[in-house]
């Protein structure tokens, strides 16, 4: 998948945290095109032992991967890249070098957007985002719009298979190879 370099006036950010990739978080995203020109998703953690989601096997590169699948048709005005936060100190001591980290990520995928929106669903997000970006706008978004956990996916992913994205569906399922045909089973089986 080409790079596409997002050249609109309103910049849409959704970061993207999670271990798993439910479908209200791609309702999420489309909010956030239907309300600025472009955006820009991140997918943020590390590909350490210490991330919630590379220790139930979605390292943070395959969930960076299985994002940008979502995505694919979507390549004008959406694009997906990767925050790496192996090195960092954990928050708050981290929030300097990730804000940072996510002010080159803006200017690379980037034109310079006039006007940028952050779209993300923790109050300690708006608080800092606001101080070390004032010139943008922090959208928290509330629970009852996104109303499921990644826990709670996690935890019972039967019951709430409706809610994962097909990409992220083959990490919850397991492949069995039956070999041998039809025929063959009903000779050894006669009912």
């Amino acid at each position: 998948m080409k790079r596409k370099h997002l050249s609109g006036k309103s910049i849409g950010i959704v970061f993207w945290n999670l271990c798993t990739n439910a479908c209200r978080h791609v309702d999420l995203i489309t909010k956030a095109e239907r309300a600025n020109d472009n955006v820009l998703v991140i997918v943020n953690g590390s590909n350490t032992q210490k991330d919630r989601g590379t220790r139930t096997g979605l390292s943070l590169n395959r969930r960076f991967h299985y994002v940008r699948e979502v995505f694919y048709d979507d390549d004008e005005l959406i694009v997906v890249d990767k925050l790496d936060e192996a090195d960092m100190s954990p928050y708050p001591e981290g929030w300097v070098p990730w804000v940072n980290r996510v002010k080159d990520l803006i200017t690379k995928n980037t034109d310079g957007p006039e006007k940028i929106t952050f779209y993300v669903g923790e109050s300690e997000y708006v608080i800092e985002l606001n101080r070390y970006y004032p010139q943008a706008q922090v959208e928290l978004i509330e629970r009852s719009i996104i109303n499921i956990s990644a826990t709670e996916i996690r935890d019972n992913t039967i019951e709430n298979w409706r809610f994962i994205t097909k990409p992220f569906r083959r990490h919850f399922t397991r492949k069995v190879l039956v070999i041998g045909s039809a025929h063959q089973w009903r000779k050894n089986n006669p009912c």
